[in-house]
């Protein structure tokens, strides 16, 4: 799968099969025979008559990985993940779909694009695409890839890369409207090819209505991406087109999602955004379950301030709005903190959404402000980023140190999006600001729990009912790469760095 080889093995089935039967067939292929390079790789079965295939498309799939002498289990383990983030991805029009099985079906070869929808059919729970999972997805191949080539992989690399940029392509064309709006949820598979897939979630979104705190994760991976790619030789042409896409997000936020909140004017909002056809915006206040809830205000400022701080180590000028929004943003946030606690989205108390906003609502506005950090800095504004990077480690250490729900403490997350999610933002946060004990000793038991007491079996096991996010693959899952990458990087002695 990495570098793209084909290789066919023949050989006789060996026993007769009479006419309307089913037989059972046992044949062992030498592997040493075939000479394996070290990699990923996908394997199909077929049965041939004459040279013809009498299976109509039903061949047999199954995956496989050679591991090269002396690999590390943290490598071994980012390139199998990384190689079955392939599964996910729509072959027919772009991008990572939702959520899916662990492993393969086992029938269907999932590159052929004319079985693909039956191949669909069988592996995924949902086939569309969602901007949370883009967010997550996305970061992930961004340091699967970085990793990669700082190992020398170049053949690895180029294989994440060419996911994301599948991913990215698709948002662009598919999910953003001219005036700069981003749809959340896309699904041509069931558009196009729902009587074979019957239900794998809802139809495309319309344009016209979008939701400003999808629009910072639709943003991000553009962000992220813009960071990786400006270091890659040869990737100039897609650094502008993620950066012009970015930009009219970018200004489509700014414009239409601020509010005056506590008598602050000018902050960013999660609001519902409805254009109208004579070119006006109107906002819809965001609530859940009865409660004007902020829990996912913290994606919508995460979103301008990283783009912000994309433009700035790009060489672009970041308009003097998306300043003036961040700033605000940062003063409103801190005031609106528990000053003893740091708690963010206190109305909705741990009872919402099952409680998960008590940690959701702080890893989100954390991350938003300590954007608006990496912005200011790189920008010379030495008040505002010392203000921003404050007000993020006070987010931070409310996950950390405070958070409770329903009486249990939160502890460090084993799931296969918040974990690999927390871990990448406090590398960040140690990266550009320095070391916390706290975030230290919550990366420390990521890293234990997963690989040491644990054993990667998380990773690499196909158990359908295990726990964690483990049991599916999808977007959101592939956040995990972040994680491995990160890992890896470290143990070669090149850890990851942010441009300042």
């Amino acid at each position: 799968m990495f570098t793209g080889k084909e290789m066919v093995h023949t050989a006789p089935l060996g026993e007769p099969v009479p006419k309307g039967s089913i037989v059972r067939v046992t044949r062992a292929i030498p592997l040493d025979g075939l000479k394996l390079i070290p990699g990923y790789y996908l394997i199909t079965a077929d049965v041939l008559r004459g040279g013809k295939s009498v299976l109509n498309g039903r061949v047999g799939s199954d995956d496989l990985y050679v591991k090269a002498p002396g690999e590390s289990m943290t490598y071994t383990v980012l390139s199998v993940r990384t190689g079955m983030a392939s599964w996910v991805r729509d072959i027919l029009y772009g991008d990572l779909m939702c959520r899916t099985r662990i492993a393969l079906p086992h029938v269907y070869d999932p590159l052929n694009k004319e079985t693909f929808p039956q191949f669909v059919s069988l592996f995924a729970h949902s086939s569309g695409k969602h901007t949370e999972g883009n967010e997550a997805g996305d970061r992930g191949l961004v340091l699967a890839a970085e990793a990669f080539r700082k190992s020398g992989d170049i053949a690895r690399a180029r294989f994440a890369e060419a996911l994301l940029k599948d991913s990215l392509e698709h948002m662009i064309t598919a999910m953003q409207s001219p005036e700069g709006g981003t749809i959340t949820w896309s699904n041509e598979l069931m558009d196009r090819h729902g009587d074979v897939l019957e239900n794998k979630g809802g139809a495309s979104e319309s344009f016209g209505s979008y939701d400003s705190n999808q629009m910072g994760e639709w943003l991000r991976p553009l962000a992220y991406s813009v960071l990786y790619f400006r270091t890659v030789p040869g990737e100039e042409q897609t650094v502008r087109r993620l950066l012009a896409a970015g930009k009219k997000a970018a200004d489509f936020l700014a414009r239409h999602a601020t509010a005056e909140s506590d008598g602050i004017p000018d902050v960013i909002r999660h609001v519902r955004l409805h254009a109208r056809p004579d070119g006006s915006v109107q906002q819809q206040v965001y609530y859940q379950e009865g409660r004007k809830c902020d829990v996912y205000l913290g994606r919508a400022l995460a979103g301008l301030a990283y783009f912000a701080y994309a433009l700035q180590v790009s060489g672009e000028k970041v308009p003097e709005r998306y300043w003036r929004v961040m700033d605000q943003t940062v003063t409103w946030s801190m005031k609106k903190m528990k000053p003893d606690t740091g708690w963010f989205d206190w109305q909705c108390e741990d009872i919402v959404e099952g409680g998960c906003h008590t940690f959701l609502g702080n890893i989100y506005i954390g991350e938003g402000l300590f954007g608006c950090y990496l912005a200011s800095r790189s920008a010379g504004r030495a008040a505002q980023a010392a203000a921003a990077a404050k007000a993020a480690h006070l987010a931070y250490r409310y996950v950390t140190d405070h958070c409770t729900i329903r009486g249990q403490r939160y502890k460090p997350p084993l799931e296969f999006w918040v974990g690999p999610y927390v871990y990448w933002l406090f590398t960040e946060y140690h990266d550009a600001v320095g070391k916390d004990p706290a975030f230290q000793e919550w990366l420390e038991t990521l890293h234990r729990q997963w690989a040491v007491d644990r054993e990667w079996r998380d990773f690499l096991a196909r158990d359908e009912k295990a726990g964690h996010r483990t049991s599916t693959n999808g977007a959101l899952e592939i956040s995990i790469l972040g994680y491995l990458g990160l890992r890896h990087l470290e143990e070669i002695g090149k850890p990851y760095h942010l441009p300042r």
